[in-house]
């Protein structure tokens, strides 16, 4: 995952996605560097940047859900839901 968020890096600015997933730049950067990347972080990208969760999860498919076609989107939706239900039980504890 480190390494498709590197990728993401490339794409926007560290700044950017601090702004859009509402964590500070030095957060994005310890992430990048081998920090424990939270859930909350990842459904941000996600929600706020629109980033592929397969892609994001995975590797597979395009970065960015604006370019999959039907059959990725399907499987996209279905790995968001996963990543929101694991955030539930996270902030549940």
């Amino acid at each position: 995952m480190r390494e498709r968020l590197g990728q993401l890096a490339k794409h926007y600015k560290q700044s950017e996605i601090a702004q859009a997933t509402g964590v500070p730049v030095t957060n994005v950067h310890y992430y990048l560097q081998g920090r424990r990347i939270p859930g909350e972080f990842c459904a941000a990208l996600i929600d706020r940047l629109g980033v592929n969760p397969a892609w994001l999860m995975s590797g597979e498919g395009a970065m960015l859900l604006s370019d999959v076609n039907a059959d990725e989107s399907d499987k996209a939706g279905d790995l968001l839901e996963l990543v929101q239900a694991m955030n539930a039980i996270i902030r549940m504890k």
